[in-house]
C-alpha cells in the first residue's frame, strides 16, 4: 500500500504544478505562453490531476480495521458478535 501512497504525493505534487502553469504570471516566469482558453484546460487538468491524487491518499490512509468476538453467556464462551477496531 506504500506504492499507493508514494503515487498519490506524486500525482498531489504534478497536480499542483500543473495548476500553478495555467496562472499567465507563472507561465510568464516558466517562458512558456499559453493562450486563454489553453490555460482553462490546464487548470482543469491540473485540479483533476490533484484531486486523483488526493482521493489515493485518503483511500490508502483509511486504516485497517480487524474484528474481535464478544463472548457472553454463562461460562463466557459464546460468541455474540463482533467489534471493529482500528489497528
Amino acid at each position: 500500500m506504500a506504492v499507493i501512497k508514494v503515487l498519490g504525493y506524486v500525482l498531489i505534487i504534478i497536480g499542483f504544478l500543473v495548476f500553478l502553469l495555467s496562472f499567465s504570471q507563472v507561465a510568464k516566469i516558466v517562458n512558456i505562453s499559453i493562450s486563454g482558453m489553453v490555460s482553462n484546460i490546464i487548470l482543469v487538468v491540473g485540479l483533476v490531476v490533484l484531486g486523483v491524487g488526493a482521493f489515493l491518499l485518503s483511500k490508502d490512509s483509511s486504516g485497517k480495521v480487524e474484528e474481535v468476538p464478544i463472548y457472553a453467556g454463562k461460562k463466557g464462551n459464546e460468541v455474540v458478535g463482533f467489534r471493529r477496531i482500528k489497528k
